[in-house]
């Protein structure tokens, strides 16, 4: 896993501060090109998503859409 990607997860979702669809951070890499330059399909999104998960630094949910993710409190 590179951990550019487990960056740019975690940095878009502490500056949305909101449960986010794979699809939106995918589409906020753009936001932060110079860090989210690995985060280019939905796969990579999905991988480090899954890393986070079971690092304990996230949430997963299933919403409509697909899954949901948020930060842990």
């Amino acid at each position: 896993m590179i951990k550019r990607n487990l960056d740019c997860f975690l940095e878009i979702l502490k500056n949305t501060k909101r449960k986010l669809r794979t699809a939106e951070i995918l589409e906020y890499t753009t936001q932060f090109p110079d860090l989210c330059t690995g985060c280019n399909s939905g796969t990579e999104v999905i991988s480090a998503g899954l890393e986070l998960l079971r690092m304990g630094r996230i949430n997963r949910e299933i919403g409509k859409g697909g899954f949901l993710w948020s930060l842990r409190n």
